[in-house]
């Protein structure tokens, strides 16, 4: 780690405590109440609201959050028949547009939009680490990349959060947390296979190794013909018999965590994630050559400690290697050195008021090696944030400003402002948040042979949004929120393909979702819409421009029917047409209307079979033209839980 890394971080780093903390909270090997959560429990949400930590960087109540926050868990993930691909417990969700980008059974670089906002907008974490692949075009995040093991948990916080986590939260932030250690021995395994010739597996073992010293590991496989990632272009996402485009998956996921003291925790977790993945380049649907390889290890370290009943001090350390291979007519390769420092200092003024200080630092390494020549850049970016935060009875109010540095890119200074009140026993819940936020250009949007631009500016927008949340039973739960950005600047490409700095981009829309629980709440029904307008209107042309692939329109609906036997889950999404480029909003995708459905039954205790159909209509769509999506498919297994 060269010493420039460091340079912006000296002034919160100089600190006489030496402490390292997880950004997600460490929970203790032995909860305080000595209670621990059975295996897949799900709280509900009118009942018992659950916490979320990365809308505010702090523990808060899900439901008093300033931030529109959404969370799932291995419960819903369960109830949906256990889908294939991590990135899959987003779908459904108000605001978020989720789906396999590039075709195929994992799609490669799964596309999640928040908000309109791009898919490389989205801040990825993982167990509260911010990830990404300094060798893709934008830093998106291939969705090998995300935990297939061990996953428990996913937050959603919809909305900038530059002020608190810095460059790429334009759109939102999605953080991933793995399992935990648990006060007894729990093992959780799972067998399934399917259609596209699919076998896959998971086991998941967490408890304690002695006093104060507990355990979590988990092993996920899964081997699938699958179905070819590109299509004809009149073939409406519809596979059409051509070669087929398999994935072999293994992911690993440890952690060990030690009660060090009553008041301070360590731990140290590692993920390993391997992929072999056939795609379709250049040759067209049945290419059979064009293959990729994707080797990822991460290793972090932290400590959290409770210095008094006002005083607490977290700091994160981490490293993410990551080798990539694609084979079309040759082979190139590619590697990412990603290392992550965090520190957080969080003080209790008075009952009602916190003031948290924090910095973090992220240097990023890619290294290309086509066969002839081999190039590596580096680039880094740390800031420094505070935040000040008010908790009270009837309100919840925070204010964040950041600053920002880096070695290849302009300083960047963005901030937030958020209120909710509550009223009615938190029944009426009225949210205003404005904000700023930033993206500092990628690697490869500045270097790049034939599109890099070093004279790049970081992208730079302006958000407001205002939102509702009432409960006018204690059953039924409404929330609405309407909220707009404007990008100063965005980085685009012009009609070269050089990549360029652009003004005058505009998204808005109105999310909403509205949960109700009948018959003493062993029937849940879940629905979400989602309207999103994105318009880019330069200043010196006659023309409009549009996000391609982007539904104006996405609804979500779905039904739970829980009891002694088992459960029921259907589901049903309709997706409204998208512009299919950028320069022309006449041609259009269809609508789709896609249903799917889950049913699982209670052996015993211990052991359950579960089934799920993905389009059951067989509906044949598209999400971007020219790529496959899956029709009728079946899958199924056992489950077991010790």
């Amino acid at each position: 780690m060269r010493v420039s890394f460091l340079v912006p971080l000296l002034a919160v780093l100089a600190n006489p405590l030496t402490i390292i903390a997880a950004e997600t909270p460490v929970t203790p090997v032995v909860p305080p109440n000595g209670s621990d959560p059975k295996p897949d429990s799900k709280p509900d949400s009118q009942e018992a609201t659950p916490l979320v930590v990365t809308a505010d960087r702090r523990e808060t109540p899900a439901a008093r959050s300033t931030a529109s926050v959404s969370r799932v868990d291995r419960a819903d993930d369960r109830e949906r028949g256990y889908v294939l691909n991590s990135w899959e417990w987003l779908e459904g969700l108000p605001g978020i547009d989720a789906v396999a980008s590039n075709g195929g059974l994992d799609g490669g670089i799964g596309r999640v939009r928040i908000r309109g906002a791009n898919s490389f907008d989205t801040q990825f974490q993982v167990d509260g680490i911010p990830v990404s692949d300094p060798s893709t075009t934008q830093g998106q995040l291939p969705s090998a990349y995300l935990p297939s093991a061990g996953l428990d948990t996913v937050e959603v916080v919809r909305g900038p959060q530059s002020g608190l986590y810095g460059s790429r939260a334009v759109g939102g932030v999605v953080n991933l947390i793995t399992a935990r250690p648990t006060v007894d021995h729990q093992i959780l395994t799972r067998a399934e296979a399917g259609s596209f010739g699919t076998v896959g597996g998971v086991a998941q073992a967490t408890g304690p190794l002695s006093t104060g010293v507990g355990y979590a590991i988990a092993v996920d496989g899964l081997h699938s013909d699958g179905f070819s990632a590109r299509t004809d272009s009149d073939a409406h996402g519809d596979a059409n018999d051509h070669e087929a485009d398999g994935i072999d998956r293994l992911g690993t996921n440890g952690r060990l965590e030690w009660q060090a003291f009553s008041t301070t925790s360590l731990y140290v977790a590692g993920r390993y994630q391997a992929l072999n993945q056939d795609f379709d380049g250049f040759s067209g649907p049945d290419d059979a050559q064009s293959y990729s390889k994707l080797r990822s290890t991460s290793i972090s370290t932290g400590l959290r400690s409770r210095l008094s009943e006002q005083l607490t001090v977290d700091l994160d350390l981490s490293w993410l290697g990551s080798e990539r291979a694609y084979h079309i007519t040759s082979t190139t390769d590619y590697s990412g050195d990603q290392r992550y420092l965090s520190t957080k200092v969080r003080y209790q003024m008075v009952p009602w008021l916190e003031v948290a200080v924090g910095g973090d630092g992220t240097r990023d390494e890619l290294g290309i090696d086509d066969g002839t020549s081999d190039v590596e850049h580096h680039v880094w970016i740390g800031g420094a944030w505070i935040q000040l935060y008010s908790a009270g009875e009837h309100h919840d109010v925070s204010l964040t400003a950041r600053h920002d540095v880096s070695n290849r890119s302009d300083d960047a200074t963005t901030w937030r402002a958020a209120a909710a009140g509550h009223a009615f026993e938190q029944r009426l819940t009225l949210r205003a948040a404005v904000a700023t936020a930033f993206r500092a250009p990628s690697l490869f949007e500045l270097y790049d042979s034939f599109s890099g631009n070093t004279d790049l500016k970081p992208q730079e927008s302006l958000s407001w949004e205002i939102g509702v949340r009432v409960m006018p039973l204690p059953e039924l739960a409404i929330e609405s929120t309407w909220f707009n950005t404007d990008y100063e600047t965005l980085i685009g490409t012009d009609a070269a393909f050089l990549y360029i700095n652009v003004t005058d981009y505009r998204t808005q829309g109105i999310e909403n979702a509205a949960s109700l629980a009948l018959w003493d709440r062993h029937l849940t029904l879940r629905a979400a819409y989602t309207w999103v307008d994105t318009v880019h209107v330069p200043s010196d042309a006659s023309f409009e421009t549009f996000t391609p692939y982007l539904p104006r329109h996405l609804a979500n609906i779905a039904a739970v029917l829980r009891g002694e036997p088992g459960w029921f889950r259907v589901g049903f999404t309709r997706r409204g047409s998208t512009p299919t480029s950028a320069f022309d909003s006449i041609s259009q995708t269809a609508w789709a209307s896609v249903v799917d459905a889950a049913v699982g039954v209670h052996l015993s205790k211990t052991w359950e079979i579960f089934a799920r159909v993905d389009n059951v209509l067989d509906e044949a769509y598209e999400v971007t033209p020219g790529y496959a999506t899956s029709g009728l498919a079946a899958y199924g297994g056992v489950a077991a839980r010790f």
